[in-house]
């Protein structure tokens, strides 16, 4: 790849992706190897593409953040549009409920993941908030029983939660774990990605 790849997507065409690259939307062709930008993304700040699945977020990639970026989502028409939950610093943790009507997202660095109607984007509510400072919540997953998947950054443990009050740990022996990839369905066993090496 050219650049950072922040998320794909496959398209009607099996021989083309869709890209979220850290700096624009395009199309790969598979058989080509082509890249084919569709728009760039805030060309005139020092951001790049972070998380998420078409509806994405960014990221002000310098050392010290600001929160400059926001949330996008890539219409069928390939028209880009902000979304209106505000400026972001660092986007993650986007995901939908199993029935589309919630999207989950959060930005660095409040430590909480909040949820919003995902047809008005009202009733935006925290969903997760995490005390420790040590944490922070990363790139979550949700399950099809509508349960969030969170890898906490720095904190060696995933979480569960279907709402603010029932969050469930599970021990991850990876500190930097960056985003729930699968589950098994009897819940004995998770793959995350991660940053960094698994330690004993």
């Amino acid at each position: 790849m050219p650049e950072r790849l922040a998320a794909f997507a496959l398209c009607a065409d099996t021989n083309v992706l869709l890209l979220g690259l850290a700096s624009r939307l395009a199309f790969f062709d598979l058989s080509t190897g082509a890249i084919d930008t569709i728009i760039p993304v805030e060309p005139n700040l020092q951001i790049r593409l972070n998380d998420g699945r078409f509806v994405f977020g960014t990221k002000h990639d310098v050392e010290d953040v600001e929160p400059i970026g926001g949330f996008y989502c890539l219409n069928t028409d390939l028209t880009l549009e902000r979304l209106p939950l505000g400026d972001c610093a660092i986007s993650n943790s986007i995901g939908f409920s199993p029935d589309g009507a919630r999207m989950y997202y959060r930005d660095s660095p409040p430590r909480q993941i909040r949820v919003c109607d995902y047809a008005s984007f009202g009733n935006d509510r925290v969903f997760v908030e995490l005390a420790d400072a040590d944490r922070m919540p990363n790139g979550s997953t949700v399950d099809a029983e509508g349960g969030l998947w969170n890898p906490q950054w720095g904190g060696r443990r995933v979480v569960r939660a279907m709402r603010l009050t029932d969050a469930k740990p599970h021990a991850s022996p990876c500190r930097l774990s960056s985003r729930v990839a699968s589950r098994s369905a009897s819940r004995n066993w998770i793959r995350c990605s991660s940053r960094a090496r698994v330690s004993a």
